[in-house]
């Protein structure tokens, strides 16, 4: 049995962050690994540093006052988030010993059979930069792999493109989430394969039984999950609202937004998070991991874009021939949210078993090598 240790942003508070995780963990091990969470832990990601970090990409930086004011709000905040997060990712995934920089991750690494760096958006710009840590970089482990990892946006930015050339180079096989990333490697001279992201590598049965057994809430309802500043989303929410007549249950983990708008499900646990997405009429969400589980559950989707890295979200519904579901920030939202549930979960199924094709040969527990396509 081979071990694998999965390099992944798992410590960001975010529902998406952890149960990906969580799938990629169990589909490893259910392809005959033993699978581990490596826990990188940066000090840049700890509570009380989060909002520290994150203001170096907000809007509020331009002034002192702004600054201050911001970490005034966010430091608790964030703190509270960081703190139930961890707590669930002790629950919820099988975590190695917490490292925080490159030469605790090699320690640990060096024990492996094979290093997996993904899923989500690992290679993104994390609080103003690329994290080396997240390509593995100085990592001595020869068997390199990436699984469905992502830009966030669609590629690279032009700075970015020699460093991440030297990095992936080293890689046995890369494989990223969105097609658009498949392409902008490509440029580059990297080869590389689109898999799904681990959420899709499982069923609706393999969620269900993850999520809570009761109902979510008696009765109907629209879920909103917003994630993101998206322009004009309460104006486009109401819209939608006032179509369909349906009371509104709001799930973030944010205490601004379960403020501002009075948030019914607040840092809910994840299964619960699940939950409301099985049982829910219709989802608005401008959330890539929203988006998938309604993709999961079939449930009828309003798809408002985020304003910036929505290239992930429109590339996945794209996939499965929904992209005409997506709204941009200055578009009324889509007529109508419905579509054929039954043959988007047999596209789904079709690119999961792909992936699970890789996964099994880069454990040797498949005849085919694992091919870039």
């Amino acid at each position: 049995m081979k071990t694998v240790g999965i390099l992944t942003r798992h410590v960001y508070p975010n529902y998406g962050s952890l149960l990906q995780g969580h799938a990629l963990v169990n589909a490893l091990t259910s392809a005959g690994a033993r699978a581990s969470i490596i826990d990188y832990f940066p000090l840049t990601d700890r509570p009380f540093r989060l909002a520290t970090s994150r203001l170096r990409e907000s809007r509020m930086r331009t002034s002192v006052t702004k600054r201050a004011a911001y970490l005034a709000i966010q430091t608790p905040n964030m703190a509270n988030m960081s703190t139930r997060f961890r707590k669930f990712q002790h629950r919820h995934l099988p975590l190695t010993r917490m490292c925080a920089d490159d030469l605790g991750v090699a320690e640990i690494i060096d024990g492996l059979d094979i290093a997996l760096t993904g899923s989500d958006q690992i290679w993104n710009s994390i609080h103003g930069d690329l994290d080396p840590v997240y390509f593995l970089a100085n990592q001595r482990n020869e068997n390199k792999f990436s699984y469905a990892a992502s830009f966030g946006s669609g590629s690279p930015s032009l700075e970015d493109k020699g460093r991440v050339h030297s990095w992936l180079r080293e890689f046995r096989e890369v494989s990223v989430r969105e097609s658009s990333a498949q392409t902008a490697l490509a440029s580059i001279g990297i080869p590389s394969r689109v898999d799904v992201d681990p959420v899709l590598l499982h069923d609706n049965a393999f969620w269900n039984s993850f999520a809570d057994a009761q109902p979510a809430t008696a009765g109907r309802y629209i879920l909103v999950y917003q994630l993101h500043n998206t322009p004009d989303f309460n104006r486009r929410l109401k819209v939608i609202s006032d179509r369909h007549k349906l009371p509104i249950r709001r799930i973030t983990p944010d205490a601004k937004m379960y403020l501002a708008h009075r948030a019914s499900d607040y840092l809910v646990e994840p299964r619960r998070f699940v939950s409301l997405f099985r049982d829910a009429d219709i989802v608005v969400t401008d959330s890539f991991h929203g988006t998938a589980f309604s993709l999961v559950f079939g449930k009828p989707l309003y798809a408002l874009l985020p304003q910036e890295n929505s290239t992930r979200n429109t590339d996945l519904l794209t996939s499965v021939g929904l992209d005409h579901l997506a709204s941009a920030p200055d578009q009324a939202p889509v007529e109508n949210p419905d579509y054929d549930a039954v043959a988007v979960t047999n596209l789904l199924r079709s690119h999961a078993d792909d992936s699970w094709r890789y996964l099994r040969a880069l454990l040797g527990e498949d005849d085919a090598s694992c091919q870039t396509r």
